[in-house]
Order: C-alpha cells, then sequence, then structure tokens
C-alpha cells in the first residue's frame, strides 16, 4: 500500500519588470496515513509506505525545506494463552514508536502500560485467546528544517520514504505459572507527514508588451495570488 499526495500553492506579489518576473512560491506536500477509528497497525504486513514527492529541480531553485511530523500512537500489552484458562500477575510493557525519513528527520515517543493483573481463559495453538490488560497513547507534532536540500531534489518525478516503527524496550513476564501464557505489545498510530518546499521558480522574459501590462498593473499595486490542488494516488 502506497500513501501520497501533492498540494501546491502559489502565493505573492508579482514583479514584472523588463528583464524577468519573480515569485514567492510554496509546494506541500502531505501524506495522511490511518485514522483515530482505524489506526496503523505497526509491524502489519499491509503496512503503508509513506511516499513524500521530491522537489522537481526543473521548477526553480529550491530555497528551504520545513518537514513536519504528526503522529497519534497507542501501546497495548497483550497475553495470549494457548494453554487452560489462568491468572497473571504484573504484566508491563513498554515500547518506542518511531516514524522517520531521510537526513536524520526523525520523531519518537516512548510509552508504557502496567502493570496489570488478571485472568484469561482457556485457548490452544489453532485458537489462541488474546487480551489486552492495558493500553496508552500520545500525540507528538515536530518540525524539521533540512540542512542538505539535495537530498530532497530530484530531476524529475520521484519520491521518498519515511517510515513507521516500534521497538519493546521492555516487557515483565508476569507470574502465572503457565508455560503456554505468552506475552508481548501492540502499537498503532495514525497521523500526517507533510514537506514544504519554497523555492525561486524558472520564468521566462517577458514580451514587450507583457512588460508594459505588467509596469502597468504594478503601478496600481496589482497582487497575484494563485493556488491549484492536484493529488495523486
Amino acid at each position: 500500500m502506497k500513501l501520497s499526495s501533492f498540494k501546491y500553492a502559489l502565493t505573492g506579489a508579482v514583479l514584472i519588470t523588463g528583464m524577468s518576473a519573480m515569485a514567492n512560491v510554496e509546494m506541500e506536500s502531505p501524506v495522511y496515513y490511518g485514522t483515530a477509528a482505524n489506526p496503523i497497525d505497526i509491524g502489519a504486513a499491509d503496512m503503508p509506505t509513506l511516499e513524500i514527492p521530491t522537489f522537481n529541480t526543473s521548477l526553480g531553485t529550491l530555497d528551504s525545506v520545513l518537514i513536519t511530523l504528526v503522529a497519534n500512537n497507542s501501546l497495548e500489552s497483550l497475553a495470549v494463552n494457548l494453554g487452560k484458562a489462568t491468572s497473571y500477575q504484573n504484566l508491563s510493557a513498554a515500547a518506542t514508536v518511531t516514524i522517520s525519513g531521510p537526513d536524520g528527520v526523525s520523531s519518537s515517543t516512548s510509552l508504557s502500560v502496567g502493570p496489570t493483573s488478571g485472568s484469561i481463559a482457556a485457548g490452544s495453538f489453532t485458537a489462541p485467546v488474546a487480551v489486552t490488560p492495558a493500553s496508552t497513547s500520545q500525540s507528538i507534532t515536530k518540525q524539521f528544517s533540512v540542512n542538505d536540500l539535495s537530498t530532497y531534489e530530484s530531476t524529475g518525478n520521484s519520491t521518498l520514504d519515511f517510515l513507521l516503527h516500534a521497538a519493546l524496550t521492555d516487557i515483565n513476564n508476569p507470574t502465572s505459572g503457565i508455560a503456554l501464557l505468552n506475552y508481548g505489545f501492540d502499537a498503532f498510530s495514525y497521523g500526517s507527514v507533510e514537506v514544504d518546499y519554497t523555492y525561486s521558480p524558472l520564468v521566462a522574459v517577458p514580451e514587450t508588451g507583457t512588460r508594459m501590462a505588467g509596469l502597468f498593473a504594478l503601478g496600481f499595486g496589482f497582487i497575484a495570488v494563485c493556488r491549484s490542488r492536484v493529488r495523486c494516488q
């Protein structure tokens, strides 16, 4: 599964002279993953690839890159019974959920749950019984200004991958007395990755008639704003 989208916005005052035309241009590329009702199960087989479009250098000179990571992460402790009904005590787990991309861009959330105690019904290898005694969640937003602009540039239409990852940092195996009772964790996340490109566009020298019209408009404080949006799946 690949998640990607494009949004372009051109805003600013257009100054037309006898030599050139200049504008402040921003290109926003947000990608959204999961929802509050259906978050991404980190580590699942159908994990999406978060694809961010690179900046196409044919558009102009890249001046800056601003990345905004928004992540809503959650962690659940997990007990899975493959044998007879039993009880357990002091089940706890801790994990770190990370979203990362090129040039060292990374946002991590450390979560922990428990300790909890409880009971679990009988299960088997073909029909295991699982319970999630405790869960916790945390939201985080981080922004990064990229130092190596070339990492986010390409000469054509290309993409960069941002990855989701969850790593168990600690788990306390509770007392149960049943060898067929296993413990672990589940991690989930939903949010967005947005890359904002600011660049100086490549523009053609306007014709004589266009120059005169531009100068006439400039005298009246002409400001042009143009917005467009393109989405790609």
